[in-house]
């Protein structure tokens, strides 16, 4: 998706960090990492967009670390 997006000429970043589900879902994703784009569009600033879940990114995603592609830093868990 980043390629996509950069082809377009269109700003854009990787995400990584946690997707939170809520206290009453015993789901085994929880805890789990997680990773989305943001792309940086004209006055609306950076959005997230989630191909995973087919969402736009919300308050239930929780960021750790921001780079340019996935290789930029390490995983939280390293």
């Amino acid at each position: 998706m980043i390629a996509l997006v950069r082809n377009a000429r269109i700003p854009c970043r990787y995400v990584s960090g946690y997707l939170y589900h809520g206290k009453e879902t015993d789901s085994v994703a929880d805890g789990a990492t997680h990773a989305w784009v943001e792309a940086l569009l004209p006055r609306l600033g950076w959005v997230g967009f989630d191909p995973t879940m087919n969402a736009v990114a919300s308050e239930k995603h929780i960021r750790t670390a921001i780079g340019r592609d996935m290789p930029t830093f390490p995983p939280p868990w390293a």
